[in-house]
């Protein structure tokens, strides 16, 4: 979405990905979105993710997606989707808190970090977190409303 930090895929997407389904790749299928497409309790992080994700859980449901690995909240998660694995991948950079304090959003520098996804035989997947130096510095640690106020005014211009 052009100017929004949200994702959404469009019904042409949906088609389009439904088709290149339909046909079973030699491995299987890694599926790879910018926006992750599973909640979390972050509270940035869970206002920007994929909409209607549900959406995309119908096209891949029965498919022979292995695993959707996807970035933009710059934070390692894991979690699911359809029955299928769905990693988050660490930011370079900056890397989201997932264990602020209560009412605060803190993130950190110099601890990015990048993904191994390993496929081993028809079934098995493995997401590994590699990390890329281990002194962070802290980038901000501010409280939520500093943080999230742009998204609360773009969003309630939306309702207009």
């Amino acid at each position: 979405m052009p100017g929004r930090p949200h994702g959404e895929l469009g019904a042409g997407q949906l088609e389009w990905l439904d088709d290149v389904l339909a046909k079973p790749a030699k491995h299987g299928t890694v599926l790879a979105l910018h926006h992750p497409p599973v909640p979390t309790a972050h509270p940035l992080l869970g206002r920007i993710g994929l909409r209607d994700p549900d959406r995309l859980a119908r096209v891949v449901a029965g498919t022979d997606v292995r695993i959707m690995v996807c970035g933009h909240a710059h934070a390692v998660s894991a979690g699911m989707l359809a029955g299928i694995p769905v990693w988050s991948a660490p930011a370079l950079g900056v890397t989201s808190d997932a264990l602020p304090e209560e009412g605060r959003m803190r993130a950190w520098g110099d601890i990015g970090g990048l993904s191994r996804i390993d496929l081993f035989g028809d079934d098995d997947v493995v997401a590994t977190l590699v990390p890329l130096s281990s002194a962070p510095t802290a980038v901000y640690d501010d409280p939520i409303a500093q943080r999230t106020g742009w998204l609360d005014e773009l969003e309630a211009g939306d309702r207009d």
